[in-house]
């Protein structure tokens, strides 16, 4: 028979209970389950607490009201957790691993308010593997990031041996109407503290990418045909490089960092409406010729090319051409068949007389000082001019040109009579002009001359 000793901590009261024999020989006896009967002696001055089942645990509380005792002297959970802790501690053989784990377990906060009793010892274990290899897991994955950081990216103020700190840029901004430029000082040279350690030609290249960018240059007036319509002009606003170059550069170190404003000068137009106005009052140029008045059809081509180019206008740098303006000489423009030199030879051809109106724009563009592009002369002397005074010109061929170099517009007028024509070059009251000394005049007398060939055209290139 076996005897179950229950002591309470603090009681000295003990309570047995005797169960009757069992007529079962010992050898057929079933073992004692450990976890509801065990049989325990240790030592007395070490407070034990055996766990037992809830049969055991029920009769034991039968028993000791049956003997007078109350139920409130069994031990409660928490001391019991104490006991059991303390026989684990002084290393019992009878406690079981499950009951070591559990207590330890009882011992982590948050963990100890899981129920481990009514999940069990399998998925406890389980459990507690899988968030301790997730713990291990991350603990890793943190200290490995952590150390690669800190080798990516050393501390702040520390440089290796090798490595040296990159200077820090020296901005330099300017601005116009809301836009702005900025330039690293440093890139141009610039220690920051010396102005002429910057590169002057370099900074000056900088600033005139940017004046490409800024420049409003003036709108000339313009008027093609005297009285014709007029544009206006418009004054502009240019980049003041002298200010840049001379002022900005010695100040430079107090000009650093902070927005500066582009200095600008006033672009004042070249050409304005009071030049075109007063275009006609200053006479450069006059040359006259004399024709035949009696050969019509000459008179009549001579009269309808001066037409076309009387009271033109050239604006200063503008070039003329006699083909462009006076354009095709055809029957269906109004050109009649008159006498032409060919090849040497004088002969018959539409649009003959119109190489004498070139040739007297000639000679008073030449005496005006205007820029000649291109003359060229007959293959034969002709009469109305001074020889080698002559331009010749031909639709598709020979081509009289020049240029208005001068700073203001020049006007061409042309008047034609009965039997002369004269060309007139004029401009401003305050242009400057470089006039060439005074050419050869014309002859006075002009002598008819026969056709040899009166079945001839004055083809594209007559001579």
């Amino acid at each position: 028979m076996e005897e179950k000793k229950d002591r309470s901590v603090g009681d000295s009261k003990e309570t047995t209970n005797e169960p009757p024999s069992s007529p079962i020989a010992p050898d057929s006896q079933p073992k004692a389950d450990r976890s509801t009967e065990t049989k325990t002696e240790v030592d007395e001055s070490v407070p034990v607490w055996v766990e037992m089942s809830e049969e055991t645990e029920s009769n034991d509380r039968e028993a000791t009201t049956e003997t007078g005792g109350s139920a409130e002297s069994a031990p409660s959970s928490p001391e019991r957790e104490e006991m059991a802790a303390a026989a684990w501690v002084s290393g019992s053989p009878q406690v079981s691993l499950w009951d070591r784990i559990t207590r330890v377990l009882h011992r982590v906060p948050l963990v100890n308010r899981i129920p481990f009793e009514q999940i069990g010892p399998k998925k406890t274990v389980i459990g507690t593997l899988v968030v301790a290899f997730a713990l291990v897991g991350s603990l890793s994955v943190f200290a490995f990031d952590g150390t690669t950081d800190a080798k990516e990216a050393p501390r702040a103020g520390v440089t290796k041996p090798h490595q040296q700190l990159k200077p820090k840029p020296i901005p330099f901004i300017v601005t116009f109407e809301g836009r702005q430029w900025t330039v690293d000082l440093r890139t141009l040279g610039y220690d920051g503290k010396d102005p002429s350690t910057l590169n002057r030609d370099k900074w000056l290249d900088w600033f005139r990418r940017v004046k490409k960018e800024v420049d409003q240059p003036a709108v000339d007036a313009e008027q093609n045909w005297f009285g014709g319509k007029l544009t206006p002009s418009k004054t502009g606003k240019l980049v003041d490089m002298d200010t840049i170059e001379k002022e900005w550069l010695p100040r430079l170190t107090t000009m650093t960092g902070q927005p500066q404003e582009l200095p600008m000068v006033i672009d004042q137009p070249e050409v304005t409406e009071e030049d075109f106005q007063q275009v006609d009052q200053r006479l450069i140029g006059k040359y006259t010729t004399y024709f035949d008045g009696s050969n019509v059809n000459r008179t009549t081509n001579i009269r309808l090319a001066s037409k076309a180019i009387n009271n033109l206008i050239l604006s200063p740098g503008e070039r003329f051409s006699f083909n462009r303006v006076v354009g095709p000489r055809t029957s269906g423009r109004g050109y009649k068949s008159a006498k032409v030199i060919v090849r040497g030879e004088y002969s018959e051809g539409i649009g003959g007389g119109i190489c004498q109106v070139s040739s007297t724009l000639f000679n008073s563009v030449d005496e005006a000082g205007l820029r000649i592009l291109q003359r060229n002369s007959h293959s034969k002397e002709v009469a109305y001019v001074p020889p080698g005074r002559d331009a010749t010109v031909s639709w598709g061929g020979p081509d009289f040109r020049f240029k208005n170099n001068l700073t203001k517009p020049v006007l061409i007028r042309i008047r034609v009579t009965s039997n002369s024509i004269t060309a007139y070059v004029y401009t401003t009251p305050d242009a400057r002009v470089k006039k060439r000394k005074p050419v050869q005049p014309a002859p006075t007398k002009v002598e008819s001359v026969p056709v040899t060939n009166p079945g001839a055209s004055n083809g594209k290139k007559p001579q």
